[in-house]
């Protein structure tokens, strides 16, 4: 067990951390906490707003209020105090495996948030703040002089504490040690994730797609209900139907041949709702606009879209390519994403890395290459289709139909990219919370997102080295 907390706030000097931790690693607990000297760890923490006060600190206030909270956890560690001991337990020891990868110290998360003083002490100020604490290890082999190894270590400190008093406090106890800022990060608690003008972008933009969904959905419903007479069922998902699928056409404007493959009365069920429909929303272009997005249509639609076919067009070889593409990128990133937090990484790259079956691991980024294939095939497909009026048309006409086809992609793809960046750069921070999660702009491409959103489709080109959302 290792008593971080108060051995950084020591002044001792000399030995790097990682020393103090292989000198301490055997020792229980309780021989720990026995055989401290309080009266110099009491002593030292008043000393330090004298020693560390400076115009790093936020404020004068602030900084007391972490001493008092960081004083009264040794003032009850020294009286072998079961509940100073739980702020001892929450912070990080030296994991197993060292030698293998084990850098990731990070305690207790549950723990640490849990801790508070019992009886009239203040809940408040001696409430847990989980901190990470990120340091480089520099090798003295002269082949790894270029390498740096971190050591992230989970410190319980209270809740008043703040991440650049921590890091200088730590970095005056310990000057060798050197903590590297970007890396280290004093959790927020939930209520206190900062709710900027992208969070409130982001709910805005999905709060309005939530009620247009509502209002479409109603309004189908409505249309449904005037429909629903001409057949003797009222169920509006007891059929299957047959859904036309017109991906391929260059404009979406040839009418595919299609067959229904269900019982006559039901393609005539189908029909005839369909032309219901569509008369309808012939009427008026806001009510297309409505039911564009309406939820049971939808659904009823993708229902049955597997028990359809189009006879002519559909490329049916290309479903497979797209699963085996899609489950290829999926096993890359579950595997290699984690890599990042794990705790054996030169075991697991010694193993794993030289095998011949783990080579289709890391080639994972070729299944993209496989998408961008897919892409260029549709378009081509989707081209020859229209080939004879192409060829027939004037050049005026070409221009039109190369523009419209140009616009029609574009339009089609960029709200739903631009919905993914809007969301992933309000809502990050505020999916989950962890020892391992990030919470701050440096650690993620949040940052780049806010900063180059506006590129769309070029940021990763123009940025290179910031590349957006590519986790």
């Amino acid at each position: 067990m290792i008593i971080l907390c108060f051995l950084l706030l020591s002044c001792a000097t000399g030995d790097l951390l990682v020393d103090v931790y292989l000198q301490l690693a055997g020792v229980s607990q309780k021989q720990m906490i026995d055989h401290i000297d309080w009266d110099r760890y009491l002593s030292d923490l008043h000393a330090v707003p004298k020693l560390l006060f400076t115009n790093h600190w936020t404020s004068a206030e602030s900084l007391n209020t972490c001493l008092n909270g960081l004083y009264l956890i040794a003032n009850g560690l020294s009286q072998n105090q079961i509940w100073a001991q739980k702020w001892l337990d929450a912070c990080g020891k030296p994991s197993p495996g060292i030698y293998g990868g084990a850098s990731i110290w990070p305690g207790s998360y549950e723990l640490c948030l849990n801790n508070s003083l019992p009886g009239t002490m203040k809940h408040d100020l001696i409430r847990g703040r989980y901190c990470s604490i990120s340091f480089p290890i520099r090798f003295s082999n002269s082949r790894s002089t270029n390498m740096s190894f971190f050591i992230s270590l989970g410190v319980c400190v209270p809740q008043s504490c703040e991440t650049n008093q921590l890091i200088n406090l730590i970095n005056s106890a310990f000057p060798s040690l050197k903590v590297d800022a970007t890396r280290s990060q004093c959790h927020w608690y939930a209520d206190e994730v900062p709710r900027d003008s992208w969070f409130w972008i982001a709910l805005t933009w999905c709060s309005v797609l939530s009620l247009w969904v509502l209002v479409s959905s109603i309004v189908e419903r409505i249309l449904y209900w005037g429909w629903s007479p001409n057949r003797q069922s009222r169920s509006l998902f007891e059929s299957p139907v047959e859904i036309a699928n017109s991906d391929v056409g260059l404009l979406n404007d040839v009418p595919p041949e299609t067959e229904c493959i269900q019982l006559p009365s039901e393609c005539d069920d189908h029909a005839n709702r369909a032309a219901y429909r569509e008369s309808r929303m012939r009427q008026s272009w806001m009510l297309t606009v409505l039911c564009a997005y309406s939820f049971p249509y939808n659904v009823w639609t993708l229902r049955y879209i597997g028990q359809t076919h189009n006879n002519r067009r559909r490329l049916h070889f290309l479903d497979g390519l797209r699963v085996l593409s899609i489950a290829w990128v999926i096993l890359g990133h579950s595997i290699l994403m984690p890599l990042s937090v794990s705790n054996n990484k030169v075991l697991a790259s010694t193993k794993y890395f030289h095998s011949w079956a783990f080579q289709a691991v890391l080639s994972g980024t070729l299944a993209v290459d496989t998408f961008f294939f897919l892409s260029g095939l549709l378009a081509s497909y989707s081209c020859l289709v229209r080939r004879d009026e192409l060829q027939a048309a004037s050049f005026t006409s070409k221009l039109r139909i190369w523009g419209w086809f140009a616009f029609h992609r574009l339009i089609r793809l960029t709200p739903t990219y631009l919905f993914v960046l809007v969301c992933y750069t309000g809502f990050f921070f505020h999916f989950l919370n962890g020892p391992l999660f990030p919470q701050k702009l440096g650690q993620t491409d949040v940052g780049f997102c806010r900063d180059h959103w506006y590129l769309l489709y070029l940021n990763n080109l123009i940025q290179p080295n910031q590349m957006v959302c590519d986790s």
